[in-house]
């Protein structure tokens, strides 16, 4: 459980950084107040006491690792498209050939 509450931790960490961030309005931040709490406590976790600190933090915040892994994402992607093969292309062929016949009642 100790990664989960790594991960946790990072999405405290993340969700108070964007209530200082400015960018979201009052409401909105009292929302995140409520959802940090709620996990925190879920959790037992609190992310400004040194302990939990020192045995949850990661080096990196949860933003740039997503991010990171969105950028890696992008170039295999595109690999990930193969070429149908040739029994897929007749396959596709004897369907739409099938589909343009006119119904016959």
């Amino acid at each position: 459980m100790a990664n989960s509450k790594k991960l946790v931790f990072a999405i405290l960490k993340f969700l108070e950084e964007q209530k200082l961030s400015g960018q979201l309005d009052d409401e909105a931040k009292e929302s995140l107040e409520v959802a940090v709490q709620c996990l925190e406590q879920v959790y037992k976790l609190n992310i400004t006491e040194g302990e939990f600190v020192m045995q949850y933090s990661i080096p990196q915040n949860l933003l740039d690792i997503f991010t990171s892994q969105l950028n890696q994402a992008k170039p295999n992607a595109a690999s990930s498209l193969n070429e149908p093969t040739a029994e897929q292309k007749e396959e596709a062929e004897r369907l739409k050939n099938k589909g343009l016949q006119p119904t016959v009642k």
